[in-house]
Order: C-alpha cells, then sequence, then structure tokens
C-alpha cells in the first residue's frame, strides 16, 4: 500500500534487488542513475510484484508506472520475476545492454493504453537483450480517454521509436487484447525462435495479431526508419480470422 514506489534506488552502482514481494502499490520498482551513463551492473531476481498503479488517478501514468522501472541502469539483468496486474508497463527499460530473461508477466495495461508487459525503445541505446519471458493477457483501456470503448491498445513486447540493435528471443506471447510483437519505428530488431500465439483478442481494428511494424514518425530521421530487422524461426499464430499473423503499416 504504498503511496508511490515501493523500492527506488537513485545512485550507485551493483544493487541487488531479490525474493521481495510487493502488492497493492501505487508502483513498483524504480531504479535510476539520473542519466549518468555509468554501467551500473543492477540485479532484479525472483520478486513478486503483483497490482501496481491499478487504482485510476492515484499516480500519473509517465513511461514507467506499473511493476519494474529500470531507467538509465546499463549493464543491468531483470530476471525470474513474477509479475501480475500492473497499470501501465510491466517492465520498462532504457539503457543499453539491459537483460529481462526468464519473467512471468500477466495483466499489464490495466488502467491506461499504448503500453506492454515489456517496453523499451530510445534511439542509441543497443544491446539490450528480451529473452525466454512468458507474457500473458496484455490488456490496455480506453477508460477516461475520447477513444471507442472497445479501444485496447497494448502490446506484449513493445519497441518503440529509435530502438535500435534489440534482440527479441524465445519468448511466448499470448491472448493481449493488441499485437504481441510490436516494431514502431526501429531498427536492426531480431526477433527469434519465439512462438506467439492468439494475440488481437480486442475484436476491434486497432487489434492487430501476432507481429506488427509500423512506421509513423513526425520527423524522419536514421534513428527511427524501419531497416535492418530481422523475423527468424518464430511461430506466429492467429486463433481467428480477424487476428493477422503479421501486419506491416
Amino acid at each position: 500500500f504504498s503511496g508511490d514506489w515501493s523500492i527506488a534506488i537513485y545512485s550507485g552502482s551493483y544493487s541487488k534487488i531479490l525474493n521481495n514481494t510487493i502488492t497493492d502499490a501505487s508502483d513498483g520498482m524504480y531504479i535510476s542513475r539520473n542519466g549518468s551513463g555509468l554501467p551500473t551492473y543492477d540485479t532484479i531476481s525472483n520478486n513478486v510484484i503483483k497490482r501496481t498503479n491499478i487504482i485510476p488517478g492515484v499516480v500519473p501514468n509517465s513511461n514507467g508506472s506499473g511493476g519494474i522501472r529500470c531507467y538509465s541502469s546499463d549493464k543491468s539483468v531483470i530476471q525470474y520475476n513474477d509479475l501480475d496486474s500492473s497499470g501501465y508497463n510491466g517492465i520498462f527499460i532504457k539503457y543499453a545492454n539491459v537483460q529481462v530473461r526468464n519473467n512471468l508477466i500477466k495483466n499489464s495495461g490495466l488502467v491506461t493504453e499504448d503500453g506492454g508487459a515489456i517496453y523499451t525503445g530510445f534511439s542509441g541505446k543497443t544491446g539490450k537483450i528480451i529473452d525466454g519471458n512468458i507474457i500473458l493477457n496484455t490488456e490496455g483501456t480506453s477508460a477516461g480517454t475520447n477513444k471507442p470503448s472497445a479501444y485496447t491498445l497494448a502490446r506484449g513486447i513493445y519497441i518503440d521509436e529509435g530502438g535500435t540493435s534489440i534482440t527479441i528471443s524465445n519468448n511466448s506471447v499470448a491472448y493481449g487484447n493488441n499485437s504481441g510483437i510490436f516494431i514502431h519505428n526501429a531498427n536492426n530488431i531480431t526477433v527469434t525462435n519465439n512462438t506467439v500465439y492468439d494475440n488481437g483478442t480486442g475484436n476491434v481494428s486497432s487489434s492487430l495479431g501476432q507481429m506488427e511494424f509500423q512506421y509513423n514518425p513526425v520527423t524522419p530521421t536514421s534513428a527511427n526508419i524501419i531497416r535492418g530487422n530481422v523475423l527468424k524461426n518464430n511461430i506466429f499464430f492467429s486463433k481467428t480470422a480477424i487476428q493477422p499473423t503479421m501486419y506491416y503499416s
């Protein structure tokens, strides 16, 4: 029942956040280095984080609100965590060489839309690895907006504008209301050996199935053009006729 972040770390290196249980908090973990650019080698492992930021209006739905926000924490590992019911993003990562491995992430995006169970992007932040995660029931909601009530814009794995040189491998993503894996104005993304099943269950035009590429930058630059992406040895399985297995726009 903390009113803001349950665990917050702002300085130092080699922090370890292990075997904690966080429930019914306004937000989960916030690891920030204030843009120092120095490697910090943090480890966030074997934590249970349930029901974060699920009361509308309690905290702003900024980029990181939800389960784990690893912001400007280079060369860190987030692994073996169990996240269930996040108001916005499940795990948010920013800086280079962060690894997100073998986490279970369920029911993200319960309060707002346009987020992901795992969310990243950011120009020049290379070397990130998203591997071996199980992602289920990413929802999204249009409540409190002027969008249609059926609008459920939330993705399982969301690579946003400027994302580059990221590996997405060996993940299982299922039952999301929108795209299972979403590449938005990003390049040199490797998507390999993933199983993406029965996403796009929102049953509206914004529910775009298993794998989606979207190019719509406000200002096109070399950092946000879609190019150099590799898809290999994935299973994209759509359960209904209205779910594309792959969608480009």
